[in-house]
């Protein structure tokens, strides 16, 4: 908390709003703990009820990523066994991030990644 006063004081003294420092504060205090907290189910739960609607509409957006991902996966998994025309048709003719990952996963024989890995991969470089 002393960080926080000090770093809203740096430029001399002004007045605080202690309530938007203690929320800042108690979030800080209680994110690193979150991810103990129950199950993920039970932990979506807790954000879909929270009274932040910032917080709701980013587990929203978060949703809606994940979805497209799916659907893009199961599109590139879907073009890969058609074969490599049909890759050549599509923009960037298989030569997008996407498509050189699937093919090394599937080059992997066991080692790859699993379709919930691919699908963070995707959310990542997204």
């Amino acid at each position: 908390m002393c960080d926080a006063v000090c770093s809203e004081l740096r430029d001399g003294p002004q007045n605080l709003d202690f309530f938007e420092l203690t929320g800042r504060i108690s979030l800080e205090i209680l994110a690193p703990h979150f991810k103990y907290l129950g199950s993920p189910a039970f932990r979506r739960k807790l954000v879909k009820m929270s009274p932040l609607p910032d917080l709701r509409k980013f587990a929203d957006l978060i949703d809606i990523l994940h979805d497209q991902s799916k659907q893009i996966l199961e599109m590139k998994k879907t073009l890969l066994k058609n074969g490599d025309e049909t890759l050549l048709k599509r923009v960037g003719e298989g030569k997008d991030i996407l498509s050189v990952l699937l093919k090394a996963n599937l080059n992997a024989a066991g080692d790859g990644l699993s379709e919930d890995e691919l699908l963070a991969q995707m959310s990542y470089v997204a």
